[in-house]
């Protein structure tokens, strides 16, 4: 999936999403959704900085954390839905090391 065609969603605690990147982000409010028993649900999407080449989407659900990466492709970014290059997996982790968690035995 493309990163323009996705919504991100965000309602107080329960749901949320952080935008972790190579290069500045923007992002835009769309809408709000009003839910039957109350409270709002703000709808919104991301516009990746000039120079990105990679843009990891941290969505929160009831405590849950998941994370979505996605790559450029020349002028689009593709959600990588397989196995994400360690290459990146290590960039990230350490421009963020508060996304990649480090298995206890590597850590000295």
């Amino acid at each position: 999936m493309k990163l323009t065609e996705c919504s991100f969603y965000r309602s107080g605690k329960d749901v949320n999403f952080s935008v972790f990147s190579d290069d500045v982000c923007r992002v835009h409010h769309m809408r709000s959704i009003s839910l039957p028993l109350g409270g709002d649900v703000d709808v919104y999407d991301v516009e990746p900085g000039q120079k990105s080449h990679w843009i990891v989407i941290r969505q929160t659900e009831d405590g849950k954390h998941d994370l979505r990466w996605f790559v450029r492709k020349g002028r689009d970014f593709e959600e990588d839905r397989g196995a994400v290059p360690q290459a990146l997996k290590r960039e990230v982790g350490e421009r963020f090391p508060q996304l990649i968690p480090r298995h206890p035995a590597l850590v000295a």
